[in-house]
């Protein structure tokens, strides 16, 4: 009888222990708005960071944001934490070039999912807010008003300051980086469309015409 209830107990151990789940930090699904906020002196920006649970067992997390001047591991003790920043978003308000605290920088958000908000978390990547001091600047966009088909099309942007980064559109869709854009082979499809450079808050537009 005895060896009938000692069995009978292990297997309501094994049943009940089975149905636990105990999430960790891999359950944790963070991801960040953007890793790279690129702005001009004076600029507002909006981090925010994503956090979902894959087990559905978490549902209230707390957060905590973190400020460095230099790209460092988040272990290095160099890291500041950002004064009232205790949600998922971080707004930083009229922003300089000055490596300080809600300026120019590394941020990161550290995501509490202890009640105590002190063991277990996870943290979010790192994002970089690249502040220029001076407003991004293309002086011209030099294009042919008219190819052949099937030759090389060329858009160039002189006089470029400030960002390296440049977007190309043909319409809305963004085709290229950098200071130029090329069309390997133009075609007809390629006839009429309308271009734009876009650099910052800076936009050159015009509109190119093809010939067979």
């Amino acid at each position: 009888m005895v060896g009938k209830f000692i069995k009978f107990f292990m297997v309501a151990v094994l049943l009940f222990t089975a149905t636990i789940t105990i999430a960790g930090p891999l359950d944790l699904v963070v991801t960040v708005s953007e890793r790279e906020a690129r702005l001009c002196e004076g600029d507002d920006a909006i981090l925010k960071v994503y956090v979902s649970d894959t087990t559905g067992e978490l549902t209230s997390f707390t957060y905590k944001w973190y400020y460095n001047t230099d790209l460092v591991s988040v272990l290095d003790g160099s890291w500041v934490q950002v004064p009232e920043a205790n949600t998922s978003i971080l707004n930083l308000s009229d922003v300089s070039a000055t490596t300080t605290v809600g300026n120019a920088g590394y941020y990161y958000c550290r995501i509490f999912y202890d009640p105590n908000d002190t063991v277990l978390c996870k943290n979010s990547e790192k994002i970089h807010v690249d502040v220029a001091t001076s407003i991004p600047a293309i002086e011209s966009v030099s294009a042919p008003n008219y190819v052949c088909e099937g030759s090389t099309l060329e858009l160039v942007a002189s006089g470029v300051s400030g960002f390296n980064i440049r977007n190309w559109y043909l319409g809305d869709e963004a085709v290229s980086h950098g200071n130029s854009y090329q069309v390997a082979s133009a075609s007809l499809g390629d006839a009429g469309v309308s271009w734009q450079v876009m650099h910052a808050a800076i936009a050159f537009m015009g509109h190119l015409r093809f010939r067979l």
